[in-house]
């Protein structure tokens, strides 16, 4: 039988997963000039659930496109996250090895 914290690890890597597809969505839709506070609040959800399962990597990244949202700045954040597009695979890779391991 496996651990329950070992499940509860899991379904916090599938959450953290499915919200960074909810990011990408929310930022690829996002049309300069609306308030980016879609953006904003998914952002800080990444941001918290990363530092949260320790990806400090992942929690800077962002951090960094957190603020260029409250700045209302698309392109940087669109810009920083195609750019981190590898660290964020390889911190979400990271994260699943752990897990298989416990």
């Amino acid at each position: 039988m496996r651990n329950a914290s070992v499940d509860a690890y899991r379904t916090m890597i599938d959450n953290l997963d499915r919200d960074l597809a909810k990011y990408a969505l929310v930022l690829q839709t996002c049309v300069a000039g609306e308030p980016m506070e879609d953006v904003r609040r998914i952002a800080h959800s990444v941001k918290g659930s990363s530092r949260a399962m320790g990806a400090q990597v992942l929690g800077e990244i962002f951090s960094t496109l957190e603020q260029h949202a409250k700045a209302g700045d698309i392109d940087g954040a669109r810009h920083l996250h195609a750019s981190s597009h590898s660290a964020i695979e390889q911190s979400m890779a990271a994260l699943r090895q752990l897990n298989a391991r416990n």
